[in-house]
């Protein structure tokens, strides 16, 4: 059976260094994986099923950050409103 090359979705494994926020800094790089569909890019960072789409890839990206920015927010919030002698999340 023959695949044409408009119904293939291509994967690359790219590095994120910068949440380009001058607030939020990593400490470590990330890695998100891009995979390109016929018309759009699922940017996907599976360690905590944070997915983005975009048309483009650097958009993708983009949403990602923020998306990263956003659940950091929301654990920070939800910490602080945990016990000083401890919380399990």
């Amino acid at each position: 059976m023959q695949t044409e090359d408009r119904d293939r979705v291509y994967t690359i494994l790219t590095q994120i260094n910068s949440l380009k926020h001058p607030k939020y800094h990593l400490t470590v790089p990330v890695h998100i994986t891009l995979e390109f569909e016929e018309d759009k890019v699922i940017a996907s960072f599976d360690d905590i099923e944070a997915f983005s789409y975009a048309e483009t890839n650097s958009e993708a990206i983009n949403q990602q950050l923020y998306s990263f920015m956003r659940i950091y927010k929301k654990t920070r919030r939800t910490l602080a409103l945990c016990p000083k002698n401890g919380c399990t999340i």
